[in-house]
């Protein structure tokens, strides 16, 4: 498995002492975390290629800082590989960490390996997508039913409470997609002049290009995850078909933003993950130190368009150490 994926360890404990630290009056160090300096946490995500893994690491990277903490960032070489972080957190059970952070691949196929970590006396806390159990301590991430919600009302608005609209998902597998479009249909149901015209097969690029042909009159597509809201974008914007096909999407990667600043994307939907990296680490610590966590811990999410992108808490969202 050695190199089979990328790691990113923080050491931040030993160089802080390495530089020197100050102690208090008993003779500890600063620190108000139990964890020894030699333990380490799993922070397993789901792959490397996506912006907001990026962020998640940033945050689990500040809170580990803080904390004087070991991390080490385990990532699988492919795009999505389940069997591969299945084998991660296999490892990570192994070598006994003091807890994992976990961000699923899919949310079935992860189950039995997190059960058998909790089982083992590890902590595990999963962020972003949950597992099919309630073993985990805790699940940080969006209200995804919500922000599925948001959208609907949004494109709503947006194209004036009728017409047809659709969704785009190519990439499923995760609790959160299909949060995102419960929330969108139930929402959009709510409006008797808006019809959503969906192929079963949604997640095929064919069907995203049939769904853009002009007898389907289409006035707006939900693209529900990173990777289908850029592919979205691109093809309207190869049709020409910005100003007669709203876009909304849920990401915040280089690319979205520029779609966003075009117009071809006119809304997206952006998480706070550099929030849920950092709540993840922190919740981990409580859990290993004996703290009950709550269940479910919601990080907030915005809608960002091109009136409201250069706002300073907007900004925050995308660059939180500042462009």
């Amino acid at each position: 498995m050695g190199n089979s994926y990328k790691r990113y360890i923080w050491m931040l404990l030993i160089a802080l002492l390495l530089g020197g630290c100050t102690f208090n009056e008993n003779g500890s160090s600063g620190r108000d975390r139990n964890l020894s300096y030699n333990e380490t946490i799993s922070f397993i995500v789901c792959s490397n290629n996506y912006d907001f893994v990026k962020m998640l690491q940033l945050g689990a990277g500040k809170a580990a800082e803080e904390l004087w903490l070991n991390v080490e960032f385990m990532t699988p070489s492919g795009e999505n590989d389940i069997s591969e972080q299945i084998a991660m957190v296999e490892e990570a059970i192994n070598k006994k960490v003091a807890a994992i952070i976990l961000a699923p691949v899919n949310q079935t196929a992860l189950t039995e390996v997190v059960e058998k970590a909790v089982d083992a006396g590890i902590p595990v806390v999963t962020i972003n997508s949950r597992v099919d159990s309630d073993k985990p301590y805790s699940h940080i991430g969006s209200d995804n039913g919500r922000a599925g919600a948001a959208a609907a009302n949004y494109m709503a608005d947006w194209i004036g409470k009728s017409g047809k609209v659709a969704l785009f998902d190519f990439d499923t597998g995760k609790t959160y997609e299909s949060s995102r479009e419960k929330g969108f249909r139930e929402e959009i149901a709510k409006y008797p002049g808006l019809e959503i015209r969906n192929p079963s097969d949604r997640n095929r690029l064919d069907a995203l290009q049939g769904l853009l042909s002009p007898n389907r009159e289409m006035k707006g597509i939900l693209a529900i995850n990173d990777m289908s809201t850029t592919l979205a974008a691109v093809a309207v914007h190869e049709k020409g078909l910005q100003n007669q096909v709203m876009v909304v999407g849920f990401g915040s990667s280089k690319e979205h933003i520029t779609f966003l600043e075009q117009g071809i994307i006119k809304g997206l939907v952006v998480q706070n993950y550099f929030k849920m990296g950092y709540l993840g680490v922190k919740k981990a610590v409580d859990a290993v130190n004996g703290e009950e966590l709550e269940k479910y811990i919601y990080t907030e999410f915005t809608l960002v368009t091109k009136d409201n992108i250069n706002t300073e808490e907007n900004q925050v969202l995308f660059y939180p150490f500042g462009k």
